[in-house]
């Protein structure tokens, strides 16, 4: 058991963590030291609030092969010592060897389920339920010189897409690239340590040639990281030329689709060459759940998949006639909730198997939605927090006699209530996928937990 939580805060030392829990407190104790809040380490590091955030709470580790973004957290803080950046990066890999509930199979690598968490390409052998997708992508003539641009609200998978179901696959040279605050030329950094392409403008080909790919994910990041709108433009433009002669394919959030049409490339692309991300059919989502557990050697349960199903709702049918409208099997921002109560409920299952009970103690995705925005709230500063309730308390109707329900709200509505503020909170809580933007109506914000949650989390933002 680790002694770190005894560690005077005078001077953090990262020798002395062992579990995920002391790495998140060591680098409080560091920003607590340097007087910097989380969104001021965010903008110093080039990463995202709700990121850094994670890694100060203990909820998540940087990935393996990113200490470039542990070593711009600690340099946002004064950490710049060799010396003292090599121990850290060695304590980042304690944390992560950290068994669990489950160590044989943790200590194997065999977890069934990510949380969470998107995929990233070493988990591509976990990934199911978009086969179809992913064969699509790779059915496409790729010599058309413009992007291709996979659209998708918020939580319906884009990242695990691209990294997980498709780089995997992808057997030429490829590169992954996330909009930074200056993205023109950290884009350009990146390109320089690609091979020259191969082919020539126009050259037909598939996804399964040896052409180079670039990959482009969160790209409203541009917009939203990016200030500087000569930047933007350079980035833009140089996606644009590099489609010319590579395979070039952005992820876009379906919100910022207008944004993305003031660009004459992105239009263009937008009207020739873009693959919808819609919800997850229940034949995938069965998938999703079934096919994991079955590489990890354990069984589902009968009636587990079912209930799986039914929590949260999916989209209520417009009419009682079988077949009238055919509805997704979950909102596209409840698939990051259903992975993360299938987790939890791999933890808490003892046999091999995963069983509804195991589901049942683990609270189901209702409590995974409540915990996460738990852990969001408790990490906002004290002006944040009393627009975060204000916000929940717009996006819930409350009635004295009914239970609450959720309300889809106009972002134009919401904006008053806090300015600037209140874009960067929606931003951060549609990261953290307590909040989905409605593809179908970008400008109505939804929420993604059902009833039960609601009133968990409204609870908590209603006494304080």
């Amino acid at each position: 058991m680790s002694d770190y939580s005894s560690v005077s805060d005078a001077v953090p030392d990262p020798d002395r963590i062992v579990t995920q829990q002391d790495f998140g407190r060591g680098l409080t104790l560091l920003r607590n030291r340097a007087g910097l809040t989380v969104r001021q380490v965010a903008r110093a590091s080039g990463l995202p609030a709700s990121t850094v955030g994670d890694y100060f709470s203990g909820r998540h580790l940087p990935a393996t092969g990113q200490a470039g973004s542990l070593h711009r957290i600690l340099a946002a803080r004064g950490e710049t010592d060799p010396a003292r950046l090599t121990s850290w990066t060695d304590a980042l890999s304690r944390a992560r060897r950290q068994p669990g509930k489950r160590p044989a199979l943790r200590a194997s690598g065999d977890v069934p389920y990510r949380g969470l968490a998107s995929f990233e390409r070493e988990d591509a052998p976990w990934f199911f339920g978009r086969e179809k997708v992913i064969q699509r992508l790779f059915e496409l003539d790729l010599g058309a010189s413009l992007p291709l641009i996979v659209v998708g609200p918020s939580g319906s998978g884009k990242s695990s897409l691209l990294r997980a179901g498709l780089m995997a696959q992808l057997t030429g040279p490829v590169a992954l690239f996330v909009p930074t605050a200056t993205p023109a030329a950290d884009f350009a950094a990146v390109m320089a340590g690609l091979p020259e392409p191969a082919g020539v403008a126009g050259t037909s080909g598939s996804l399964g040639s040896e052409r180079r790919c670039v990959i482009v994910d969160q790209f409203e990041a541009v917009f939203t990281r990016c200030q500087d709108e000569e930047q933007r433009q350079a980035f833009i433009s140089a996606v644009g030329e590099l489609a010319e002669t590579t395979t070039v394919i952005l992820a876009l959030r379906a919100d910022f689709y207008d944004q993305a049409l003031r660009y004459p490339v992105l239009a263009a692309a937008l009207q020739a060459r873009q693959v919808v991300l819609g919800p997850m059919t229940a034949d995938e989502v069965r998938r999703a759940i079934v096919e994991p557990a079955r590489r990890a050697h354990l069984e589902v349960e009968d009636g587990l998949v079912e209930l799986l199903l039914r929590d949260p709702d999916p989209r209520t049918p417009k009419t009682g006639r079988p077949g009238a409208d055919e509805p997704g099997a979950h909102e596209p921002g409840a698939l990051p909730l259903l992975s993360h109560a299938l987790l939890i409920t791999w933890e808490h299952s003892s046999t091999g198997a995963i069983t509804v009970a195991a589901y049942l103690a683990s609270g189901g995705i209702s409590d995974a939605i409540t915990r996460t925005a738990e852990g969001v709230f408790g990490r906002l500063p004290a002006d944040q927090q009393q627009l975060a309730r204000r916000l929940f308390l717009r996006l819930v109707h409350v009635a004295d006699a009914a239970p609450p329900t959720r309300s889809a709200v106009r972002l134009t509505e919401l904006t008053p209530l806090g300015g600037q503020d209140t874009e960067e909170l929606l931003g951060r809580l549609v990261d953290e996928r307590l909040i989905t933007v409605d593809g179908h109506r970008p400008d109505h914000p939804r929420r993604a937990a059902d009833r039960l949650a609601a009133a968990a989390v409204l609870d908590r933002y209603r006494a304080g």
